[in-house]
């Protein structure tokens, strides 16, 4: 098993927002795949993303692709 293999009830460090420097961190509350809907292509022919719900500053609102995160050691 790898060590930064990112798992529900993990702290990861994320970016506030794509265009700036701000980190902050979260609490993994759920990992689920993400299919792109808007290719026209049957869900079945495009590999899925993996996303994560998480808890910031009290906001369960946050979700970010899997590979945007850094596992919080």
């Amino acid at each position: 098993m790898s060590e930064n293999k990112i798992n529900v009830g993990d702290l990861v460090l994320l970016k506030e927002h794509p265009d700036t420097n701000n980190i902050k961190v979260g609490l993994v509350l759920r990992i689920y795949e993400s299919y792109n809907y808007n290719s026209g292509a049957p869900r079945t022919s495009s590999p899925p993303t993996f996303r994560a719900q998480l808890l910031v500053d009290g906001d369960k609102r946050w979700e970010r692709n899997l590979l945007q995160l850094t596992k919080f050691v």
